[in-house]
């Protein structure tokens, strides 16, 4: 009888360290991942020099305009459009890679005759699939222009892109959750199943299995709705239909992304059939969680 309460005890404390550890891993992932999700996007395609400088005074007869950025743009959903002092468009919308790279545009006007000019750029980045526009402005001729913007700071809104982050946020976590779990399936309950074997460590590693299970199962859930919901910013952000967004880089990324987020759909549902989780079931989920979250680093700066 004192073996059996001593057997059910040890099941009981390790059910509740395996929980504990299930808590913790979850809660060190939500953490990490709201950190992640939180950081300002420093890098994305700034622009990096332009010819005409900005705030220069080019020569009468310029008929270009020259924009590189800080990385790769898609020419597909990237211009650049040159406007004169009445806000008339002057520029021959023949937006096209500069140089041997994808990360310089050109566009051509007329030759331009004195006065000053404002350029508008819009490009999406290979790197992220942010869309970023910005603008600047350069004289011809005698005219000079005065730079408004010396002095000031950037704003915070200016280098947040909240609609992303906030679309990309409950994947980030979901996939934290899932890595978590598995690792702590494989290496943490494992540790405590072999120190409180026999004595009902069965009953209590079909527990821990089903709330690992259970966890796992919420963070793909999570990852599923941020995958779909980051096609629906995209969409909404290039005005494009989800054929187009597909067809670029971000999109290649997407598409993986949702090819590994349904294999380990897919392998999480054999895995939660099993009684007790089992090295060979759970393996398939630690290799394609890595995978996921991979491609989390393909659609940013790393």
């Amino acid at each position: 009888m004192g073996r059996r309460a001593a057997g059910a005890g040890g099941a009981q404390r390790a059910r509740r360290r395996g929980a504990a550890a299930l808590l913790a891993v979850a809660a060190a992932a939500a953490i990490a991942a709201s950190a992640a999700a939180a950081v300002p996007a420093s890098a994305h395609p700034f622009t990096d020099e332009t010819t005409p400088a900005m705030f220069s005074s080019a020569p009468v007869g310029t008929s270009e305009v020259i924009v590189r950025y800080s990385e790769s743009v898609e020419i597909g959903h990237s211009s650049l459009e040159v406007y004169d002092s009445d806000g008339a468009r002057v520029d021959n919308g023949d937006t096209a890679y500069y140089g041997d790279g994808d990360a310089a545009l050109i566009v051509t006007t007329a030759p331009l005759g004195e006065g000053v000019y404002t350029v508008a750029s819009k490009v999406l980045s290979r790197v992220d699939g942010h869309l970023v526009p910005s603008a600047f402005v350069f004289g011809v001729g005698g005219a000079v222009v005065e730079d408004p913007a010396a002095g000031q700071e950037q704003g915070i809104g200016e280098l947040i892109f909240f609609e992303q982050a906030g679309a990309r946020f409950p994947g980030l976590a979901g996939q934290t959750v899932v890595l978590g779990a598995v690792i702590s399936s494989l290496l943490v309950w494992a540790g405590v199943a072999r120190r409180h074997a026999g004595g009902g460590a069965e009953e209590a590693a079909a527990a821990v299995h089903s709330r690992t299970m259970t966890l796992i199962g919420i963070g793909l859930v999570a990852v599923l709705a941020s995958n779909m919901v980051m096609l629906a910013v995209q969409m909404a952000a290039l005005d494009a239909p989800a054929a187009a967004v597909l067809q670029t880089s971000f999109g290649a990324t997407w598409i993986v992304r949702m090819g590994l987020t349904a294999a380990l759909i897919g392998a999480w549902f054999a895995a939660e059939r099993r009684r007790r989780q089992t090295l060979p079931h759970m393996l398939p989920l630690l290799a394609l969680s890595l995978a996921l979250i991979a491609t989390t680093t393909m659609m940013g700066h790393g």
